[in-house]
């Protein structure tokens, strides 16, 4: 059966009374169970809603079963803490979700775990393995630099010693790839990225066999963090048009990333699909899909300055476009790397995450403004794509070479200095207020014929 059938078809829960096509929402708390073997409740992780999704996900993934939570941090800090205890070891890349790195570094020593952080590869994890090591955690494509790690070796290397493993699957999606069948025990997601897909939902969720689904379920029990029935019953809905939506997002990721790689102002583009890149060829080996899509017949994409389409937002994959800063977010290896104490140029300055639409016809370079950090200027492209752009511009030029303006900041409206009547609190402007640059030389009009 192929994903997108999986997506529409699988899973769900069959309303007998009413036979109508979508899982009903059962809000209920409590249920009559005196001629049942089980007891539902919320928090035990077994009502129906839960059901339908985790069944839906475990025919995504190839897996026996799962636990739906309220947050990926809850699925991922969870499953960690069914196999790891006082006095084990805990081997983990240095390239994590920063969520995950910050639960090790606050959390691992007051419970007394020992853990290491290896470099993001797989000779570098397995040789941080010692004979008190009891899960690994690892991540393939990392957030947000998308590092590519050779999941079989790493795989392969734990099982030969007993220790479990535990992957981030949340960029791949299981549209993509598919690590239980590539040796991973657990595979953790972040529901709130693309499983969710709309920018309204807060979830995650661990799937893997039925052994230790229970023994993770068991945790969950006492430590909370299921998700509630309406989210569960948005989430089952975005889950019907994942493929869909991965299928375009990669599609306009692959556009975009072409754009970028040829243009003169960019100095390096973080994305599997460019053959360039350096985890390109292992990434196909590891996906039904691998990450790039190809882009059939040649697509011109502008290189312009409209900045009312981009949004900074502090998650990442969802509907519309959207940018952030990495480092002012402290994401994942630029915490582990200090790239606090680089020099600017060093810095990853912009990160771009996909919209489903259609494929983009230009790429907008738009500087934002930090109050936390003025003297340094960001730079992002906006796009349709998932992708870690790198542009170094003066940083006190805009990329036409003017002098940069100060952007005004939602305080000055309230302070009542605000020059700008349309945007009073971060509000778009209107349609007839938007000031377009000159338009760029005809060189930055960049043909692209589809990925290497």
């Amino acid at each position: 059966m192929k994903k997108q059938t999986q997506c529409v078809h699988s899973g769900g829960f069959r309303d007998s009374l009413m036979r109508g096509v979508n899982t009903p929402i059962f809000t209920s708390s409590a249920y009559e169970y005196l001629d049942r073997d089980d007891c539902p409740y919320p928090r035990y992780f077994n009502t129906p809603n839960l059901d339908a999704v985790v069944k839906k996900m475990c025919v995504l993934e190839g897996a026996e079963d799962g636990v739906l939570f309220s947050s990926g941090m809850a699925a991922m800090s969870t499953a960690i803490l069914a196999f790891a205890g006082a006095g084990d070891h805990v081997v983990m890349m240095d390239e994590l979700y920063g969520g995950t790195h910050a639960f090790a570094t606050d959390q691992f020593l007051r419970l007394g775990i020992n853990y290491t952080f290896a470099a993001t590869d797989a000779e570098s994890i397995c040789s941080s393995i010692t004979e008190d090591t009891k899960v690994i955690v690892v991540e393939s494509p990392t957030n947000p630099l998308l590092g590519i790690i050779d999941i079989r070796k790493v795989a392969r290397f734990a099982k030969d010693r007993a220790v479990t493993t535990v992957m981030d699957n949340t960029f791949a999606t299981p549209v993509t790839q598919n690590p239980l069948e590539l040796g991973i025990d657990i595979v953790v997601h972040s529901g709130t990225k693309y499983l969710g897909g709309h920018s309204d939902l807060c979830c995650g969720i661990a799937v893997t066999s039925a052994e230790r689904a229970s023994r993770i379920r068991s945790l969950a029990r006492n430590l909370g963090g299921s998700l509630d029935a309406f989210a569960s019953y948005l989430l089952e809905r975005s889950l019907k048009t994942l493929a869909l939506r991965v299928e375009r997002q990669s599609e306009n990721a692959g556009i975009i990333a072409e754009a970028l790689q040829n243009h003169g102002s960019v100095a390096s583009v973080y994305y599997p699909g460019l053959s360039n890149f350096p985890g390109h060829a292992l990434a196909k080996t590891q996906g039904e899909q691998g990450l790039n899509e190809q882009v059939e017949g040649g697509h011109q994409v502008r290189l312009t300055d409209p900045p009312s389409l981009m949004t900074q937002l502090h998650t990442s994959v969802c509907s519309q476009v959207q940018a952030r800063h990495p480092v002012r977010r402290r994401d994942t290896a630029l915490c582990s790397q200090s790239w606090y104490g680089r020099a600017a140029t060093e810095q990853p300055v912009g990160c771009v995450f996909a919209g489903r639409s259609t494929r983009p016809s230009y790429v907008a370079w738009s500087g934002f403004h930090d109050r936390h950090r003025p003297d340094r200027f960001h730079q992002s492209i906006d796009g349709r794509g998932l992708l870690l752009v790198d542009a170094r511009p003066s940083p006190r030029q805009d990329v036409h070479g003017e002098p940069k303006a100060r952007v005004p900041h939602t305080s000055d409206w309230r302070r009542g200095t605000a020059t700008d009547p349309f945007r009073p609190f971060g509000l778009p402007l209107a349609p007839d207020q938007i000031q377009h640059p000159a338009q760029p030389p005809s060189s930055d009009i960049v043909p692209v014929s589809g990925l290497l």
